[in-house]
This record gives C-alpha cells, sequence and structure tokens, in this order.
C-alpha cells in the first residue's frame, strides 16, 4: 500500500498537469477567436467560396449578375472578397468589371454590422476605364454594398475615398462620385439590380447636367472673382432663387419647376433650411442646384470678415447634413451688399460671388404678379441670371407663365452652372473660357434682396 501510494499520487498530478494544460490552451484559443473577431475578421478557413457582382451587358441595360469563386481568404473574407471585386471578371466571361483596376484598399474594418471601406483614389480618378456613365455608378456602388453584405456579419458599408467623404482629391469632389448620382452616406444591399431588368444604359440623360459639371474647373476657368451673367452667344438663361425668408410659397414654386421640367439653382440660407428642411430635401432630390446664401442673412457690410466666413461655413454644413450636396462654389450676397474685399473673401472659401443680370423685384410691397411677369420677360437676355425669391406670393402665381414666355421667346431654362458652362465642347471637364463680366460691380451695391 505504502508503494502504491506515491504512484497513484504521480498519476493524480500528471492528469491535473494534462487539465491545467488544456484549459489554457483553450482559453488562449477563445481569446485569439475573440481578438480576431474584434478586428473585424471573423474566424473563417482559409479557403472558401464568396459571391461578388459584376456588371452584366443585355444590350440596352446593365445589371448585376453575382459570380461564385473560391478564394484563400487567409482569415480575411471582407479583403478577399473585394480583391476579387478590384480583379474584376474572368476573361471570355463577358462581364463588365465594377471597380477599376488600379484601386488600392487603404484601410477596412467591421464594427457593429457595418463596414467601413476606405478606397484609394483612383476609385474616382480612374472611372473612365470601366466606362463610366450613371447607370455603372449605380451599379458599381450597388456592386460593393451587394458583395460585402454576402458575408455575415455585416449589413451595410460606408465608403470613404482617401480618408474622405466630402472634399476634393486632385480636383475631384468626393461627395459627387462619378458626377451623376454621387455618394451615399451608407451603400445597403440592392436586390433589385440583381438580374435583369436592371438599368437603362441611357439613363445619363435624365440625370441633371448640372451634376456632370466639375464646378470647381469651372470656378477656376471663370477666374473667380464675381459673376453677372453668363455667355452672350447662348440662347440661355438660369432661374435662381433667393430662400432666406417665408418657405410658405415654395411648394408652389417647385412644383411649377417640375411640371415644366426646369431645373433651377436655389441660393440656401441656413436658417431657411432649419425651418424648411423637407423643402430643402425636396430641391435635391428634383435634381435642382444649391447654393450658399449665408445663414441669417445679415448684410455682409456690416459685419466683420470673422461673422462672414461663420455664417458661409454654417451654411454649408448645414446643407451638407441635409442633402449630402455641397453649396460650393456659388454665394450670393444678402442684399448684394459687397465690395471687393468681401468678394476676395468668399472666393478664398472657395465661392465664386454670384450677382444677377435682372431682378424680377418680386420682393418689392405692392408688386403684382403680373407685373413680376412683365419685368423678367421684357429685360431676358441671353446669358441672364434671374434672380428670384422662394418667400414671393407673386412668384408662386406666375412662374409657370414665365417659364412658357420664355420658351416662347426661344430661351432654354437651366441651371447656374448650366449656363455658365455653356458654349464648352465637353459639359464634363469645361474648357477655360472667356468670362463674362464678372468684375466692375456695375449695379448699385445692396440693390434688390
Amino acid at each position: 500500500m505504502s508503494a502504491a501510494y506515491p504512484r497513484k499520487s504521480r498519476m493524480t498530478l500528471f492528469c491535473l498537469a494534462v487539465f491545467t494544460g488544456a484549459l489554457a490552451a483553450g482559453f488562449f484559443v477563445r481569446l485569439a477567436v475573440k481578438e480576431d473577431r474584434r478586428s473585424g475578421n471573423p474566424s473563417t478557413p482559409r479557403t472558401m467560396e464568396i459571391t461578388i457582382y459584376l456588371i452584366a451587358d443585355s444590350g440596352q441595360r446593365y445589371y448585376l449578375q453575382p459570380v461564385k469563386r473560391t478564394v484563400d481568404a487567409g482569415g480575411e473574407p471582407v479583403r478577399a472578397a473585394l480583391e476579387e471585386l478590384i480583379k474584376g471578371p474572368e476573361e471570355e466571361s463577358g462581364l463588365l468589371p465594377v471597380v477599376p483596376p488600379t484601386v488600392r484598399i487603404r484601410s477596412l474594418e467591421v464594427e457593429g454590422g457595418i463596414c467601413r471601406l476606405d478606397l484609394s483614389k483612383e476609385y474616382i480618378l480612374d472611372a473612365p476605364a470601366i466606362g463610366v456613365c450613371a447607370a455603372t455608378e449605380r451599379l458599381s456602388l450597388a456592386a460593393i454594398g451587394n458583395t460585402l453584405t454576402e458575408l455575415e456579419g455585416i449589413s451595410a458599408v460606408v465608403l470613404e475615398v482617401e480618408g474622405l467623404r466630402r472634399g476634393a482629391v486632385d480636383g475631384r469632389y468626393v461627395e459627387d462620385l462619378w458626377g451623376f448620382f454621387g455618394l451615399p452616406d451608407r451603400i445597403e444591399r440592392d436586390v433589385s439590380l440583381i438580374g435583369p431588368p436592371g438599368l437603362d444604359k441611357n439613363m445619363a440623360a435624365r440625370i441633371p447636367a448640372w451634376k456632370r459639371i466639375d464646378k470647381r474647373a469651372l470656378a477656376a476657368s471663370l477666374g473667380w472673382g464675381e459673376v453677372v451673367r453668363g455667355p452672350l452667344g447662348v440662347r440661355k438663361v438660369a432661374l435662381t432663387f433667393d430662400a432666406g425668408a417665408s418657405g410658405l410659397p415654395t411648394p408652389a414654386i417647385l412644383d411649377s419647376l417640375h411640371e415644366a421640367g426646369v431645373q433651377a439653382t436655389f441660393f440656401l440660407t441656413g436658417q431657411f433650411s432649419d425651418s424648411y428642411p423637407d423643402l430643402v430635401r425636396r430641391m435635391a432630390e428634383e435634381g435642382h442646384e444649391l447654393a450658399n446664401h449665408s445663414y441669417t442673412h445679415p448684410r455682409f457690410t456690416e459685419i466683420s470678415a470673422e461673422e462672414a466666413e461663420d455664417q458661409i461655413t454654417r451654411t454649408e454644413q448645414r446643407i451638407r447634413e441635409l442633402t449630402g450636396l455641397s453649396t460650393k462654389p456659388y454665394f450670393r450676397f444678402p442684399y448684394g451688399a459687397r465690395d471687393s474685399s468681401l468678394v476676395r473673401l468668399v472666393n478664398s472659401l472657395g465661392y465664386l460671388s454670384v450677382f444677377w443680370t435682372v431682378d424680377s423685384l418680386d420682393w418689392e410691397e405692392g408688386i403684382t404678379p403680373e407685373q413680376v411677369r412683365q419685368r423678367v420677360v421684357s429685360a431676358a437676355v441671353p446669358g441672364a441670371i434671374i434672380l428670384m425669391h422662394c418667400g414671393s406670393p407673386q412668384e408662386a402665381q406666375i412662374l409657370s407663365l414665365v417659364i412658357e414666355d420664355l420658351r416662347n421667346m426661344g430661351y432654354e431654362m437651366v441651371t447656374l452652372s448650366e449656363l455658365l458652362a455653356a458654349g464648352s465642347e465637353t459639359i464634363e471637364q469645361p474648357p477655360p473660357f472667356t468670362p463674362y463680366e464678372r468684375s466692375g460691380f456695375h449695379r448699385k451695391i445692396g440693390a434688390g434682396k
């Protein structure tokens, strides 16, 4: 018995050591898995099947085609799926790429079901390499969203380019993406684009033309400063509306523009946007161009430079929050009150000062709708920038007739960007052309509102 006891003790100690080792090994395995999941890379086999989405061409339309591939994920299925998407279609497949092959993945992480993805600038700059158009822009974003939401634990994608969701990269605005629809706040799964019918190849014709204009390059070609009219050699006019007062007449104004198929440029104040956020969103959704008109509509000649800058930057931020669109590069001084130093200030903030050629006087007390109509129609000239107001009941009553009159006179009504770019050979990349009456302040400072 005395000899067996030590042997039993040694056996007990051995079993205890084995058990303790197993517990420790299990702890470290669990720790590794937990750490792996926390970093956004769920524990997965190295070899796995993934589904990516590429563009199929049915003749008149494009749609997304699911493609299954077996890849060595190396424990990083999200990165592996993206790399396959960037790699694009196999030869002879007949499918089209959704991402330029030069794109690099700068960073990605998954947290709370959201994949935060940062792609290199080639996603925007090299888009022509994959035949960019409005349909392929929509399908590219949908392909990224659908490919990544195929993976467990991902419900949406937040996309950045060079670490930005807003701002310029090599002269291109990130928020504009390829120039058609723009970059959404979140990319979610869109099954409507998988398989036929998909999207019409010619849908770009229905996208507002101003969205395809590099507005920063356009302003630079004009030499910044100030504009008061567009090119003299085109029979076009720009309808521009200042929104700094009541929004009650605005729905009727938007209805008239929508019924006539006209896009206008709206100069918005921050206060108007706070009071009527749904109207601002509607302006954006119906394809109108948005510009900056200060936050509280003060006379800029009576405030400091610091206050002036704050008025402009706060409004830009508010409009972005509501619509995702930038107000740059157009700013209109409230009441038209400005001087050369103030014009230089707004230029330094990335804005072109925009005055007007024709003041409709729809803001004057006692003016009738018919007087507003006659004022606009009689003063219209080629290249005119026409000033109107969202808070004018007279404008709301007469706008449809004004549009009809101008059309009967042979004028096309366009946004400010389209007017200023008129005459250039390509609307996507307007070349430098002669600025028209961009200086001189030939009208009385402070005239109009």
